[in-house]
């Protein structure tokens, strides 16, 4: 039977290797214009999900949108703009 601390331990483990596979993720996504595309589509839908629910705007409206709400100047060289927002 493991002790808290060993317990403790493997938790912190799994943070760790989770955060390692964030960045690998994003590395990832920066290299591979596939999965972007995904991504992309991902937005698609955001603005079709809208849209069933009777809101009308674009892509584009939703992306200016969240730039302005969310204070965004630029992006980093390279980044898309479809792939890079917070919420």
């Amino acid at each position: 039977m493991p002790t808290k601390a060993k317990a403790s331990k493997s938790k912190k483990s799994k943070g760790t290797k989770s955060g390692k596979d964030v960045a690998a993720f994003v590395d990832h996504l920066h290299k591979d214009k596939k999965a972007r595309a995904i991504l992309k589509k991902g937005w698609d839908d955001v603005v079709k999900a809208g849209k069933k629910k009777g809101f009308k705007f674009t892509k584009q409206e939703l992306h200016d949108h969240l730039k302005k709400r969310y204070n965004v100047k630029s992006l980093n060289e390279g980044d898309e703009p479809d792939t890079c927002v917070c919420i």
